[in-house]
C-alpha cells in the first residue's frame, strides 16, 4: 500500500479527482520512445560489461542514481566485470565524468540534436551507417522506405544531407556553431563511434526536459539505430538504462468517475485558466474540455508543490491566493517547504521498519543495524551485495550466499532480541520466470527459485519459519 494508491482510493470513493499524465522525470521520453521503437525498449545495464564503447547523452548515473541498491550499482558491478571505453557527453563536468569518463565532452546545453545530426552526417558521408539494419528494421530513413503518404524529401537521410526542405547539410562545421564542441571533436567521436563494435549508447533525463523535448530524445535514438546497435549484446536503444519489471500488488484504488487527465506540468495552468483548457490546445485527455478550474490540492509524499515545479516565484503567487486553490492538503515525512502551503498537513512514515533495527548510512550505500542482538554485532549490507557482519556472532544464519568460491552471504537470519530478524540483498519473492539470467542482483537465489516451483515455496517459507510466520505460502 501506497500513500499516493491511499489517497486516490479514498477521493475515487468520493467522487473522483482530476488525473494528470506524464512526469516530473521523463515525460518526453515516455511519449518519445513508444513513437520510436513502439514501447520504451532499453538493455539492462548488465550489457555495458559486453560493449567495447560505452556513450552517455547527459547521464549522470553515480549522482541520480547513487543509491547502494540502485541502477547506479548495477552499472559499477558491469563496469567491474568489463570496463568499456566511456565518453560523457554533458554541459558539467559531473560525478560520472569525474570517476568513470575516459573522455569528457562538454556542450552546450539543449544542443544534443545538433551533436547528432552531424555524427549522421559522418556516418553516412563515410559509409558507417548499418544498411542491411535499415532497410530491414526501419521506415522513412531514405527514401525507398519512406512511406507514400510522406511528403518528398522529409526522409531522415535527406534531412542530414541537406537534401531536404531545410537545404541545410547538417556538418559537423553547422553542430560545432551551435554545440559549441571543437569540429575536430565531433568528426573523432563519430569516427569511433562508427568503426566500434558493439556501442551501448544511453541518455539521461536531463536532455529532454526543455521545449520539444521529444525530439532531443529521439535524436539520441537514430545514433545505435543508424549503427545497427540495437538488440545485439552490449547494445542499447538510445534510451536510459533499463529496469527489470516486476508485477506487484496494490491496494486496490475503485474506479475513478472523473474522466479528465492533464499533463502533471500543468496543474498551475488548471488553477488559473482551467475551464479553458482543452484536447487540442492543452493535451488535455478524456474530455474535450475541463469543466472547472482546481479548487483542491492533495500533496501527498512529494515536493511538487514549489521545489520540483518550475518558476518557483509565480506558483507561490498562485498558491499564496486562497480565493485561486481554496484547500490544500499536505502529507509528508518531513518539513519540505511545499508543506509551508497547507491549510492540513498530515505526518506520512518512511517506510516498512523491522524494530530494533534502523536504518544508517555507510558510505552512501543502504545499511541494516541490529541494535540489541543476543550476541550483539552490527550487519551492514548494500542491496544486492554481500552481507558483511563487523563482529562474528554465535547466531549468524546464512540463507542464501552468491556464488563463487567466497560463498558471501545474500540473506541471513539473525537472532534479535526475543526474535528473528531474516534480511535480504535479493528479492527471493521474484517468480523464476520474470527472473533475468544475467542479472547480477538475482544471481543468488537463482540456482534456488528455477529449480522450480515447490523449490521457491520451500525457501520463502523457510524464511517465514526464522520470522516466526505462519507457513502458509502459495
Amino acid at each position: 500500500m501506497s500513500s499516493r494508491r491511499a489517497w486516490q482510493r479514498l477521493m475515487n470513493l468520493n467522487g473522483g479527482y482530476l488525473k494528470y499524465y506524464g512526469s516530473y522525470s521523463n515525460a518526453q521520453l515516455q511519449e518519445s520512445f513508444p513513437l520510436t521503437y513502439g514501447s520504451r525498449a532499453a538493455s539492462l545495464p548488465s550489457e555495458i560489461a559486453n560493449a567495447s564503447l560505452y556513450v552517455l547523452f547527459g547521464n549522470n548515473f553515480s549522482s541520480t542514481r547513487p543509491s547502494g541498491s540502485g541502477k547506479g550499482y548495477q552499472i559499477d558491478a558491469a563496469m567491474e566485470r568489463k570496463r568499456p571505453r566511456t565518453i560523457v557527453i554533458d554541459p558539467c563536468y559531473t560525478d560520472t565524468a569525474a570517476t568513470h569518463a575516459d573522455q569528457w565532452i562538454p556542450i552546450r546545453p539543449g544542443t544534443d540534436a545538433a551533436l547528432v545530426g552531424a555524427l549522421a552526417y559522418e556516418f553516412i558521408r563515410n559509409g558507417w551507417i548499418d544498411q542491411k539494419f535499415l532497410d530491414t528494421y526501419c521506415v522513412g530513413f531514405d527514401a525507398k522506405t519512406l512511406p507514400a503518404s510522406a511528403p518528398k524529401g522529409s526522409d531522415y537521410r535527406s534531412y542530414i544531407l541537406g537534401e531536404g526542405p531545410d537545404r541545410t547539410p547538417k556538418t559537423p562545421e553547422w553542430a560545432s556553431r551551435i554545440t559549441g564542441i571543437p569540429v575536430d571533436t565531433i568528426k573523432a567521436l563519430a569516427k569511433e563511434l562508427g568503426t566500434t563494435k558493439p556501442v551501448f549508447v544511453s541518455q539521461g533525463w536531463g536532455p529532454q526536459r526543455q521545449a520539444n523535448g521529444e525530439e532531443t530524445a529521439r535524436a539520441i535514438a537514430m545514433v545505435p539505430i543508424l549503427l545497427g546497435q540495437v538488440g545485439l549484446p552490449g547494445t542499447n536503444s538510445g534510451e536510459h538504462e533499463g529496469n527489470t519489471p516486476f508485477p506487484a500488488v496494490y491496494l486496490p484504488v475503485f474506479k475513478n468517475p472523473v474522466k479528465a487527465s492533464i499533463p502533471v506540468f500543468m496543474w498551475t495552468d488548471a488553477i488559473l485558466r482551467g475551464t479553458e483548457m482543452s484536447r487540442t490546445t492543452d493535451g488535455v485527455k478524456g474530455v474535450e474540455k475541463l469543466s472547472t478550474n482546481i479548487k483542491m490540492i492533495v500533496n501527498s509524499g512529494g515536493n511538487t508543490l514549489i521545489n520540483q515545479h518550475g518558476d518557483s516565484n509565480w506558483t507561490h503567487k498562485i498558491l499564496q491566493d486562497e480565493s485561486k486553490v481554496e484547500f490544500i492538503i499536505v502529507c509528508d515525512n518531513m518539513m519540505t517547504p511545499s508543506c509551508r502551503y497547507a491549510d492540513v498537513l498530515l505526518p506520512d512514515t518512511l517506510g516498512p521498519v523491522f524494530p530494533p533495527y534502523d536504518a544508517a548510512s555507510n558510505r552512501g550505500c543502504r545499511a541494516v543495524r541490529i541494535e540489541n542482538a543476543e550476541n550483539g554485532f552490527d550487519v551492514y549490507f548494500n542491496g544486492g551485495s554481500p552481507f558483511v557482519p563487523r563482529r562474528e556472532g554465535k547466531d549468524f544464519t546464512v540463507m542464501a550466499a552468491y556464488g563463487g568460491a567466497e560463498r558471501a552471504p545474500a540473506v541471513i537470519s539473525v537472532a534479535c532480541g526475543a526474535g528473528r530478524v531474516v534480511l535480504s540483498g535479493v528479492h527471493f519473492e521474484y517468480a523464476p520466470e520474470r527472473m533475468n539470467a544475467d542479472d547480477v542482483w538475482q544471481a543468488p537465489l537463482r540456482s534456488v527459485l528455477q529449480k522450480s516451483e515447490a523449490a521457491r515455496v520451500a525457501f520463502i517459507n523457510d524464511v517465514a519459519e526464522e520470522l516466526r510466520l505462519e507457513r502458509n505460502f502459495k
